[in-house]
């Protein structure tokens, strides 16, 4: 076994700080050879490189004769490249990760490591940093994110304990768990979890409140109106009126420039006979279209409101929001 306070003092050495890479500091001490080492990192490095060929884009700053901070140039000394049978290496690359992605679940899906599913009994050695990070709480895009391994080298590992179905997507019940297990998170972690959920399960509706519940929690507001906007549609189809109404509510007070909400909660008032909550969406909407440019629309709401029976303040409201409307038609007309 290595004994790290051996090497960290040779590496605290003058002949160590003047020269030596911690390959010829673990050689000299009679660990391993510097030549494995540095094999292992040309390896390493040029798996690295390949990463490379597999970006969409970026941004980065080059400075030519530049040191590395700290100055510790010497370890990272590497092996010179081919320059040009890297550039044909990595285009064979962009084509063996097309198809070894697409031979993986979708990038959004949690994984999770199952070693007792293997169908021959034969279970390959998984590196224990990657089997850290197949604990059911992550999804392919984040453990390609977090791996210690190139991207290239750990989808290929992906690919094959997949293959073997020893990975799998996590199921309903334990997303659901998983998002208990975090339920009220300071950084949103239940977010992810319930939302995966409810992609599976769309029929939960305690799942959704909850799901629209922790969207609102870490200001993630128009996705919280979206899900309420679910919500108070399954409430209406369970003829729950009242539930929708407010469902549509808290969609109308979380994402207040969207006019959906408000029109789904005028259409339900108006069916349901609700004259004071119509005049109430019905004004919200008038102020929104008027505030957009949108005056043809905001007489159109006005002039579904006419048959109404209203009276104190919502009367006053909706006539002052309509002669709003009428006023604003009659000066675009005029110009």
């Amino acid at each position: 076994a290595i004994d790290l306070r051996r090497v960290r003092e040779a590496m605290a050495s003058p002949e160590a700080k003047a020269a030596e890479t911690i390959a010829r500091v673990l050689d000299r001490l009679g660990y391993v050879k510097a030549d494995q080492i540095e094999a292992a990192l040309h390896e390493y490095l040029r798996h690295r490189t390949m990463d490379l060929f597999l970006w969409d884009g970026g941004s980065y700053t080059y400075h030519p004769g530049s040191k590395p901070a700290g100055g510790d140039e010497a370890i990272l000394r590497a092996p010179r490249f081919d320059a040009q049978e890297l550039a044909r290496e990595g285009e064979s690359c962009r084509d063996e990760w097309t198809k070894l992605v697409s031979s993986l679940p979708p990038a959004g899906e949690v994984l999770r490591l199952d070693l007792g599913a293997s169908d021959s009994g034969v279970i390959p050695h998984v590196p224990e940093s990657l089997r850290l990070l197949l604990d059911g709480t992550l999804t392919l895009e984040e453990v390609l994110a977090r791996a210690r391994f190139p991207r290239l080298r750990t989808v290929d590992l992906l690919r094959a304990l997949h293959s073997s179905r020893l990975v799998r997507v996590a199921r309903a019940d334990e997303l659901l768990r998983a998002a208990d297990k975090f339920a009220g998170d300071s950084f949103g972690r239940d977010v992810k979890f319930l939302a995966l959920y409810c992609a599976k399960e769309p029929d939960d509706v305690a799942a959704l409140r909850k799901l629209a519940d922790a969207y609102a929690r870490v200001d993630r507001d128009h996705d919280a109106a979206e899900v309420f906007l679910q919500l108070a549609r399954k409430a209406e189809e369970a003829r729950d009126l009242s539930r929708a109404k407010e469902h549509y509510r808290h969609a109308v007070d979380l994402d207040p420039a969207r006019v959906e909400p408000k029109e789904a909660l005028l259409d339900l008032c108006l069916a349901t006979w609700d004259e004071k909550g119509a005049a109430g969406a019905a004004v919200a909407i008038i102020e929104r279209h008027l505030a957009t440019g949108a005056v043809a629309d905001a007489v159109g709401v006005s002039d579904r409101l006419s048959g109404l029976k209203l009276s104190g303040e919502p009367a006053l409201r909706v006539l002052r929001a309509s002669g709003q409307a009428r006023r604003a038609a009659v000066s675009r007309v005029s110009k």
